[in-house]
């Protein structure tokens, strides 16, 4: 149990470092929904369902459906992440 709950912890780690460090809005959207479902799942080998369930509507779901529709309301220029 504890090997699976720590397998499913390393795209949590590793997704949360991509999303601050990629440069694509659309790219840190959908990586950030991969976090969001990693979370799910790792309640739900926890044990907690409600929570779980939970996390995968409004987390993975709905908070990745409002950015995408932010996302697709910016102009054009404004989707592009300039870092310097």
């Amino acid at each position: 149990m504890t090997a699976l709950v720590l397998l499913v912890c390393i795209p949590l780690v590793v997704g949360a470092v991509a999303v601050v460090t990629v440069r694509d809005l659309l790219s840190a959207i959908l990586i950030e929904g991969v976090v969001s479902l990693s979370a799910a799942v790792l309640f739900l080998l926890l044990g907690a369902l409600d929570v779980a369930i939970t996390q995968a509507v409004v987390g993975c779901g709905l908070t990745t459906a409002v950015f995408l529709y932010s996302w697709r309301r910016l102009p054009e220029k404004a989707r592009e992440v300039t870092h310097e």
